[in-house]
């Protein structure tokens, strides 16, 4: 049978099918079904059995997934069913339906145009539900739309064969220049290519030849074709099929090549290399559109320069709404009404402008020949500066900058593996950003990122801003710039900074006097690979007035713009930079729009850790009140020791005798690296392992301090962290195993067998694995696997740690001891008592867990020889760490009874009863210890003379009664045994520093979060006014376009979405619970209130008054910046 006589034969069913539904009236004319769009938990109600509705009257046989041609109907088991189930029952089904679209019941049927002759044989898949139609009545409906593809059923073969609508009978061709109307002169028909969304069509075109008539490039553009060439043209992309890869591209990174040849897939799925390849084409026509519709959205084509005079001419970048910005988001005369000593003393970070730069090695290009298209067709209005003049500049400076780096930690910057940048031209970019991540410059690298070349990434950052060459252009702009915070993070600020203000003065006039304002900065995680005074002179955590300001969105963007890496190394710098500025552009229009959201998040979360900070700070100032005003009195900016380089800060322990586990490590490093200067301390070395070693030792303690809370309490965040920890730990004893292979190949096998046979065991965990150091063996296989020499090194470390964990212990106890006594005072109700105990429950697991460290960092000194009655580290239990308390009233006898001179020295003010617990009372908690502590091992009973009294005596005058309560003694830990060659005071000087760091620490945290709460609001309202402004511009741009609707359409398109972002961050500032700030003004004298309140508050705390009501204002700001997070979120 022919497949025409068995198309027929189906078709004479499906009628009889047809008919059949009609007698029962349905007047069913499809055989497609709808599967409903719901939800997979929602009911579906099966229809009542009487109803004479059936949900599938198509004639098919096989239209289920059971072949019966019955639709199921659901069932009660299939109403929670999910979307992948319901595709598994339905695929039978579904596929049927499937192959019913590549025919149509209709086809051959007398066509609806009633002509004779004509039947139903070319169908539309582009238009949605077109009835199939004979020819003519297709070519009439698509007269406007050429590119819809032709099905025509082909009887001989039983199928349909797509045609271009210009090979139908007839000779169809696409007419230009009437907008859809019939032309009274065309020209004749020519062959031409137009390239649409679904596929590349030869086709036919007329031209309007009437007189008058616009040229063929305008006839196109005005059909919305965008010509390949623009003389005589014989190729065009539809603007759709331009938006559609524009889009693509920028959310994709979708390059032309692969576009391209999903367009000829499309044209023809098997036989697609037959069709013709319009990459070249393309490649052209998108450079051209990209700079027609960048040109457009940033109102050049409108000429908005002359509204915004303080800009670049001919700017092209979108810019950040939330820095400052004159006459768009800061007035003038709100900068004239306020009082200098009112802005200038507290709350200049309210305008400020945070740069960050960062390189980018993956932005690179191969050299290529000589290419007559190699032009920016931006011409240095973008990101990137005019090439010529870049060109110039660069050449007079060497290769490699002279200026050597200051921090040693840097020296891989230089020495990057030259190997990788074979074959290149341009190696990298280095970028310059706002600190919302706006991508203002972008220069290419020449093997490194030289500060020649940043220079010029800073300088073309800052002249967006400059018109006519000045930064100057009048008294306000000099004012505003005065008034204007200028931080600049760069990862290698400690030597880029040293000489800028001569290089900028020197070959950049123009921006010198910003640049002479920059405080520069390191990004606070690239400040930890620096030295140490690096942290103390650039790190923002200790610089005023620069909030949360953390300088690691400088590398926020390069994920995004490294998927373009590959494609555009590959193109002429040209075309490389036009791409990368319509990425960048890109990048910045969803952070512009998205950044009222971005902000009133970041505000919330701002809020919630300013309280945080500053409760933890004024319990501190509490805790510290006989110190306050002296430490006050400190200057907190940093100085530099006379006669050396270090670095001298509040924020940071100076030097002592008393040695810590950090000042052996770097010791040991220095004399490492002595012996071998071409060796690398971050290399597998013995320091390296023990240093890493203390560190798992630490990690172990803190899981298993963990899992002990745990097994007692469990508690779902206390396993999320447990998993977590574990997960830390893994990765930590891979790096170790891998650096004791180095160090200690002898005992390799050995580690590998006993790791082996211990993780067997079902009880195994990883905090319980044995690191494998000398203290770990005993003294003859010390000797016999020589590891004499690490073990003595692993004693002078353990040493440091024992001292670092006494250190920190000390701390543990006071602040136990201090929430314990703020329990029993102030905690009134069930909710409060129950919140409380967790935090006394969480400082008890805390000090516990020191006390643990110490026990094992002592067993590990007795493992490698020091005497177990050792005077300088004694053994830990709870009598160790007993003192006197303070904040109780003088008992009789306290005279007679001193305190270690540690404790002493450093005058602490407890919050509440230090007496240190021990046992638990029936109720859970824990009781004063009523012994006298052992001040040392049997046998040796240390003396200390104060005053002429032995302290060890313990005696007192017959007349007085020792306290029952009460601890009589202070535990040893108070009056530590000194080192030898360290005096007492030294002692005392070293364990005093860590509360006298603490504390302004905590205050340098508490400032920056509260500096940030106050930037964001800042910049949230800049935000609304920077919207709005621009908001007006573009309807002033739209009442000087009245001669050209175009232009008004479109600007006026612009200014109402404007409109809808100012209105929105409007709304979002009130959620946020300041519907009454709506100015500059209004902003700096809530602020000062706010200041003014936590001056009181500190105050307060200094004399030992922390208000109830004060803490549980914090806790309800905290919950409410909560609440308001979890909305904004």
């Amino acid at each position: 049978m022919s497949s025409a006589a068995s198309y027929r034969k189906w078709k004479t069913q499906a009628d009889a099918a047809r008919a059949a539904a009609q007698q029962r009236g349905t007047g069913t004319r499809s055989t497609s079904f709808v599967v409903p769009t719901t939800s997979p938990k929602r009911t579906q109600t099966a229809a009542p059995a009487s109803s004479t509705t059936t949900t599938n009257s198509g004639p098919l046989p096989s239209a289920t997934s059971d072949g019966t041609g019955t639709a199921a109907k659901p069932c009660a088991d299939d109403v929670d069913d999910s979307v992948v189930d319901q595709f598994q029952r339905e695929e039978g089904r579904l596929l049927q339906l499937f192959l019913d679209s590549f025919t149509d019941p209709f086809t051959l049927e007398q066509c609806a145009c009633g002509r004779t002759g004509h039947q139903c044989t070319t169908r539309c898949n582009d238009c949605l539900q077109y009835r199939i139609s004979c020819s003519d009545c297709f070519v009439s409906a698509h007269q406007n739309l050429p590119t819809h593809w032709a099905e025509v059923w082909q009887d001989g073969t039983g199928f349909f064969l797509r045609h271009d609508i210009s090979a139908l009978a007839g000779g169809f061709a696409f007419q230009t220049g009437h907008r859809g109307r019939p032309c009274p002169r065309p020209s004749s028909a020519r062959t031409f290519t137009i390239v649409d969304v679904n596929g590349i069509h030869s086709t036919k075109i007329r031209f309007c030849g009437c007189s008058g008539s616009d040229d063929h490039v305008a006839q196109l553009m005005r059909s919305k074709l965008f010509p390949a060439t623009f003389v005589d043209p014989k190729m065009a992309f539809t603007f759709s099929v331009l938006r559609s890869f524009y889009i693509h591209h920028l959310e994709s990174a979708q390059a032309a090549y692969n576009f391209c040849s999903g367009l000829r897939h499309l044209t023809d799925e098997v036989f697609y290399e037959r069709v013709a390849n319009p990459y070249p084409q393309l490649r052209n026509a998108f450079k051209f559109w990209r700079v027609l519709v960048t040109k457009t959205k940033q109102g050049q084509a409108h000429g908005i320069d002359r509204l915004i005079p303080s800009r670049r001419k001919g700017n092209i970048i979108v810019l950040c709404p939330a820095c400052p910005e004159l006459y768009l988001n800061v007035k003038i005369e709100d900068l004239k009404k306020i009082p200098r000593e009112l802005f200038g003393d507290r709350c200049r970070h309210i305008l400020l402008r945070a740069w960050t730069t960062d390189g980018n090695f993956h932005a690179n290009k191969f050299i290529k020949n000589t290419d007559p298209d190699n032009v920016s067709l931006f011409k240095g209005l973008g990101q990137f500066p005019e090439n010529n003049a870049f060109q110039l500049y660069i050449s007079e400076y060497p290769k490699k900058d002279g200026e050597k780096s200051t921090c040693s930690y840097l020296n891989a910057v230089n020495k990057q593996d030259q190997k990788k940048f074979k074959g290149m031209d341009i190696t990298g970019v280095v970028n310059t950003q706002c600190a919302h991540v706006f991508i203002l410059a972008s220069v290419d690298l020449q093997l490194g990122e030289r500060y020649s070349n940043t220079d010029y990434a800073v300088a073309h950052a800052i002249r967006i801003w400059i018109a006519d060459g000045k930064i100057s252009m009048s008294m306000n702009d000099e004012e505003f710039l005065n008034a204007c915070i200028q931080l600049f993070s760069y990862d290698i600020s400690c030597a880029y900074g040293r000489n800028a203000d001569t290089r900028f003065a020197k070959h950049f006039p123009d921006v010198a006097e910003v640049v002479k304002r920059f405080q520069y900065l390191i990004p606070l995680v690239h400040v930890q690979n620096h030295k140490d005074d690096c942290m103390y002179r650039y790190s923002s955590a200790y610089t005023e007035h620069a909030g949360h300001f953390h300088g690691e969105t400088a590398e926020h963007a390069w994920p995004y713009v490294n998927q373009y890496g590959p494609q555009c190394r590959q193109m002429n710098n040209g075309h490389r930079q036009d791409t990368y500025i319509g990425v960048y552009n890109h990048w910045n229009f969803k952070k512009m729009v998205n950044m009222s959201s971005q902000l009133t998040t970041e505000l919330n979360r701002a809020h919630i850790l300013r309280d945080q900070k500053r409760h933890a700070f004024l319990n501190l100032t509490k805790l510290y009140g006989d110190n306050y005003e002296a430490w006050n009195a400190l200057d907190r900016t940093f100085k530099v020791k006379e006669g050396s380089s270090e670095v001298q800060s509040v924020y940071r322990h100076s030097k002592s005798k008393v040695p810590s586990q950090d000042q052996i490590y770097q010791a040991m490093i220095r004399d490492l690296h002595n012996e071998n200067p071409s060796e690398s301390p971050s290399k597998a070395s013995a320091p390296v392992l023990l240093n890493e070693g203390m560190a798992i030792w630490k990690l172990q303690q803190d899981i298993q301090s963990k899992q002990v809370q745990h097994d007692d309490h469990p508690e779902k965040r206390l396993r999320e962290d447990i998993e977590s920890l574990r997960e830390q730990l893994k990765k930590k004893l891979v790096s170790f195993r891998r650096v004791q292979r180095a160090v200690s190949p002898q005992i390799t096998d050995y580690v590998a067998q006993r790791v082996a046979e211990c993780s067997k065991s079902e009880k195994f965990r990883l905090e319980d694995e044995a690191l494998y150091l000398p203290s770990d063996f005993s003294t003859n296989d010390i000797i016999k696997f020589g590891l004499t020499a690490l073990g003595e090194l692993e004693r002078k470390i353990l040493e440091g740690s024992a001292y670092d964990a006494l250190s920190q212990l000390r701390r543990d106890v006071q602040f136990y001891d201090s929430l314990a006594g703020l329990k029993k005072a102030d905690c009134h109700g069930q909710e409060k008592h129950t919140r409380e105990r967790a935090r006394v429950n969480e400082a008890r697991r805390r000090r516990d867990n020191n006390m643990a460290l110490y026990t094992k960092i002592r067993d590990a000194l007795i493992a490698l020889g020091m005497p177990k009655d050792d005077e300088t580290f004694l053994p830990m239990t709870m009598t160790s760490i007993s003192r006197k308390s303070t904040d109780v009233k003088r008992a009789i006898g306290d005279t007679y009874r001193t305190d270690g001179p540690l404790w002493l020295a450093s005058k602490f003010r407890p919050l509440a009863s230090q007496t240190t617990v021990e046992a638990e009372d029936e109720s859970g908690e824990e009781t004063p210890l009523n012994t006298t502590p052992n001040l040392g091992h049997k046998g040796k009973k240390r003396k200390l003379e104060v005053d002429g009294f032995d302290a060890s005596s313990n005696s007192v005058p017959s007349h007085v009664s020792p306290p029952s309560n009460k601890p009589s003694q202070n535990g040893w830990i108070w009056k530590m045994a000194s080192p030898k060659g360290v005096s007492d005071a030294d002692v005392e000087k070293w364990l005093n520093e860590g509360d006298r760091v603490q504390w302004f620490r905590a205050e340098a945290e508490m400032y920056r979060w509260l500096e940030e709460s106050e930037i964001k609001l800042a910049e949230l309202l800049r935000c609304i006014e920077y919207f709005a402004n621009m908001a007006k511009i573009w309807t002033q741009l739209a009442h000087s376009s009245l001669d050209n609707p175009g232009k008004q359409a479109y600007a006026r398109q612009t200014a109402a979405q404007f409109s809808e972002l100012s209105s929105t961050a409007r709304s979002q500032l009130d959620k946020a619970g300041y519907p009454h700030i709506n100015d500059l003004e209004g902003l700096i004298h809530h602020l000062e209130g706010q200041r003014n309140g936590l001056k009181d508050a500190i105050n307060k705390a200094a004399t030992g008054i922390l208000a109830h009501d004060e803490e549980c204002s914090s806790e309800k700001e905290g919950k409410d910046g909560y609440e308001a997070l979890n909305t904004a979120v």
